[in-house]
């Protein structure tokens, strides 16, 4: 029963913040235009990027040793939260310095902004670690409530610009942070360092993974020549992402199950089996409807300035038979001690897709780093299954 409220409420949770969020980027895609859509998403990549360091692997390391602690670590799991706070303000106030000089006040507002989500993420993550999924369903909730109510306030009856959304954003996770449950998880900050080296490989592996999420609507800005195409890529992407988001419910608590039975490989192998399995399954069922309904669906979505999208969006959908098993993989990975290979591992992987763009995108414009996402998440894919059936 409890793995049954677990899965529903995360579900239910998914599907509000998946359907909101997109609801948002409709609505952003269709104020903005295609060429502010373009910037927006231009600023968020490098937020995003600049959130892997905020966040310093702590958001996976508080989530693995809250589900169960590993035998050699030596810090009390109780002194992570506080020890993770103290991170995401030293790496703040450096970027904060950096970027005060060069008068980048966009970027600024979203690196705020990320923050603040980075503190959310924590928080998720210890409720998650101590079996706490309805209440960490909640809270998701809740975070894209205040901030999309925020974001759309702004940008109806303030200001429509780039820089407005961010700080709508900021003001909704302030909001938040406010509440009970907020307040009765956050601590005073720990301002210690020795958790550097436990953290490093989570902080690795997101760094890296997020590079070859985001490095292909980076280099579209950079290596292309209209803004419009990174908006129609960057419509076609926030798709591909829905279709993820509605997956990360089964990847967590496939997570907390993988970790209890890392301890018994026959377990842990026939679990992580059949795991894949239904991803692929998954992936199928996806990659079929979506491409049927593509070329009504992004219009209609979108409006017609993002028709290109719709064979981007095809393209895309076949990734899916590697992300979605690869997203129960690196949990798997993670579950059993081996996040130093899946480290090395997508570092490769992330330098693949970069040269990969950056070869492609000249050539063939937003198509090419459709593919270089495919490429990069089969290579993922293949590495992570042989890794594991060796350790198995």
């Amino acid at each position: 029963m409890k793995l049954t409220n677990s899965l529903i409420s995360q579900w239910l949770a998914t599907l509000f913040v998946g359907t909101v969020s997109m609801f948002l980027v409709f609505f952003l895609a269709r104020t903005l235009g295609a060429s502010q859509f373009g910037q927006y998403n231009y600023i968020l990549s490098i937020a995003s990027l600049y959130l892997i360091i905020q966040d310093g692997g702590y958001r996976t390391l508080i989530f693995r040793e809250f589900t169960q602690s590993t035998t050699s670590f030596k810090v009390d799991k109780q002194f992570l939260l506080p020890i993770a706070q103290a991170h995401v303000i030293v790496t703040t106030v450096i970027a904060f310095l950096l970027l005060l000089f060069e008068q980048r006040f966009s970027l600024l507002a979203a690196l705020f902004c990320f923050a603040l989500v980075a503190i959310a993420g924590f928080i998720s993550s210890q409720l998650k670690g101590e079996n706490r999924f309805e209440q960490e369903a909640w809270w998701q909730v809740q975070q894209r409530s205040f901030t999309a109510i925020a974001i759309i306030l702004v940008v109806l009856f303030i200001s429509p610009t780039v820089e407005a959304i961010f700080w709508a954003w900021l003001i909704g996770m302030l909001m938040l942070l406010m509440l009970p449950i907020a307040r009765s998880v956050i601590q005073k900050p720990l301002f210690r360092f020795n958790l550097v080296k436990g953290s490093l490989a989570f902080l690795t592996i997101d760094a890296a993974t997020a590079i070859y999420f985001r490095s292909d609507m980076i280099l579209l800005e950079q290596l292309g020549d209209d803004s419009s195409v990174v908006g129609n890529y960057a419509a076609a992407y926030r798709l591909l992402e829905g279709v993820i988001l509605i997956m990360t419910p089964v990847a967590m608590i496939a997570f907390r199950y993988l970790r209890l039975k890392s301890d018994n490989k026959k377990a842990f192998l026939t679990l992580l089996f059949w795991l894949c399995v239904m991803m692929l399954g998954l992936a199928a069922i996806i990659f079929v409807v979506g491409y049927s309904l593509s070329d009504k669906l992004v219009p209609f979505l979108f409006g017609d300035e993002y028709v290109q999208a719709s064979g981007l969006l095809n393209c895309l959908l076949l990734s899916l038979f590697f992300i979605l098993p690869n997203y129960i993989l690196t949990q798997a990975a993670i579950a059993a001690n081996q996040e130093w290979f899946y480290a090395y591992l997508v570092i490769i992987i992330a330098l693949m897709n970069i040269v990969l763009n950056i070869w492609w995108i000249p050539i063939y414009g937003a198509m090419g780093a459709a593919w270089a996402t495919i490429v990069s998440e089969g290579l993922l894919f293949f590495g992570l299954l042989l890794r594991m059936s060796v350790y198995l």
